[in-house]
């Protein structure tokens, strides 16, 4: 049983989640580049690194982080298809934005008073800025207290109904807020999705708590007239695409134990054909169906190319929209075209990948012989890994000349994307890359726990700490450093 729900969450911290409204108009004139700069007023004290996050169906959970400048700058360059939520992230807080392909938003933080989670005192300027304004004003405007729905002791239908009540108190704010600042159209089309959509997700923690409590229920817990499936203005939240995909784990694997027990036996060429069956019998033929099948192909991709390669000779069966069966197409061409390597070392100089053979950690002794080593284990696919790469850059600066190499692992990830994210993140020291079979053996070997892991090394080649201090723990792992070096 803990098997099952931990496949499913790991799914979920994987998946690629969609975000395409107005899809099928989209090809090249919506892949146009969107800007969001700016400016943070802040204190010695204050971190030094921002990060842009948001949740795409072409490129699966994006995360990108950077270092302010002297004066507090930070600029990104991002891809979406479509008009979608992103955030930026800064100090433990967001500021959430609504963009479209090709704008251009500025922001600048004044100060750092926040409400909820979420700052609300910063000045946004730019193309299309009035959305993101009013998601600015609509936070402001609005008192809600924290909410958390109770589970214990509630049948399926009464903790549906505290959501409802809550979407209901929301969408009444929201239409106060309407009448008295006349928010723009497309301010009010995402608000009214992502608050259905957002509140979806409590259906989630009912699940959860009867698990850990191995308790059963009974009901339609994903009631379709409070959280509509099939439902193309819904994607214009970021938490659209993750409600279906909860939603399908929930009725085509979790509750059907003949698929759920093949998926834990890894025959997922048998349940992953039932599954499209039983999609195309029950869900109405539509766009949302197709994220649907999309993200169970996706999944089928990560968990087993071979079994994925078979059933997508009838893709087009199941995928009637064409820009998703491009994607998934030219995914799979790419990973055709990768070098299999089981170990490889990205060349900093020549940019480009190079096959380790032999004992890992033999190499690495003889590289980095009389050298203290600093061992980061990460995955492409691992927000915390990404959010610490700019806190790592600054690390490295700051022992650089010294006897310590900084070491960078990549773990059960694709290919392609270590690739682009060592080319364009600025990861310093050395990278390597571990197909899935040798991640597991370093595994077994360094019995890590969960990424990222930090692992220090001494001058002789020794493990002296297996959960060493993360970079953005900045004086503590300095300090622990620079003892060691000093030895």
């Amino acid at each position: 049983m803990i098997k099952s729900f931990v496949y499913i969450l790991t799914l979920i911290t994987i998946i690629t989640v969609f975000n395409a409204c107005q899809l099928k108009e989209t090809d090249k004139k919506n892949n146009k580049k969107i800007i969001v700069d700016g400016q943070i007023n802040i204190t010695p004290t204050q971190s030094g690194v921002i990060s842009l996050v948001f949740i795409d169906y072409l490129k699966q959970d994006h995360f990108f982080a950077q270092a302010l400048d002297s004066t507090g700058k930070f600029k990104f360059i991002f891809n979406t298809l479509s008009t979608q939520d992103v955030r930026l992230q800064y100090d433990d807080k967001n500021i959430c934005l609504l963009v479209t392909p090709g704008d251009s938003l500025h922001v600048k933080l004044n100060n750092l008073d926040s409400k909820k989670g979420n700052y609300n005192s910063y000045e946004i300027t730019g193309t299309n800025s009035k959305a993101s304004e009013d998601i600015r004003n609509f936070n402001q405007f609005n008192d809600f207290e924290n909410f958390t729905p109770e589970c214990k002791d509630l049948s399926v239908n009464d903790y549906l109904i505290t959501i409802e009540k809550r979407i209901k108190l929301e969408n009444s704010v929201l239409d106060e807020y309407q009448k008295m600042s006349n928010p723009s159209e497309k301010f009010m089309k995402w608000a009214q999705k992502d608050i259905i959509y957002r509140n979806a997700n409590y259906l989630m923690d009912y699940k959860f708590f009867h698990f850990m409590n191995k308790s059963k229920y009974k009901g339609d817990l994903f009631n379709k007239s409070i959280f509509p499936i099939n439902d193309p203005e819904g994607i214009l939240s970021s938490n659209y695409g993750l409600h279906l995909w909860h939603y399908a784990t929930d009725r085509y694997i979790q509750k059907d134990t003949s698929i759920l027990k093949q998926v834990n036996n890894n025959e997922y060429l048998k349940a992953y054909k039932t599954c499209f069956a039983n999609i195309l019998e029950h869900e109405e033929e539509g766009f949302s169906r197709d994220i649907i099948c999309f993200q169970f192909y996706s999944t089928l991709f990560d968990s087993s190319f071979k079994d994925f390669t078979t059933l997508w000779e009838n893709a087009s069966k199941t995928i009637n929209n064409a820009e998703l069966l491009s994607i998934l197409n030219e995914k799979k061409a790419n990973y055709e075209q990768q070098q299999k390597y089981h170990i490889s070392y990205f060349d900093p100089e020549l940019k480009v990948e190079k096959e380790l053979l032999g004992d890992f950690f033999k190499t690495l002794g003889e590289k980095y012989s009389g050298q203290v080593i600093y061992l980061d284990l990460w995955a492409t696919w691992c927000g915390p890994c990404r959010s610490e790469i700019p806190h790592a850059a600054e690390l490295h600066k700051k022992f650089h000349g010294q006897p310590i190499a900084f070491v960078n692992l990549c773990m059960s990830s694709d290919r392609g994307e270590w690739k682009k994210i060592v080319e364009t993140s600025d990861i310093s020291g050395d990278n390597y890359f571990f197909d899935k079979e040798q991640s597991q053996l370093m595994r077994n070997k360094l019995k890590w726990e969960g990424l990222p892991t930090y692992m220090i090394f001494d001058k002789n080649g020794n493990i002296i700490d297996r959960n060493a201090p993360r970079p953005s723990s900045k004086d503590e792992i300095v300090e622990k450093l620079s003892e060691l070096i000093s030895e």
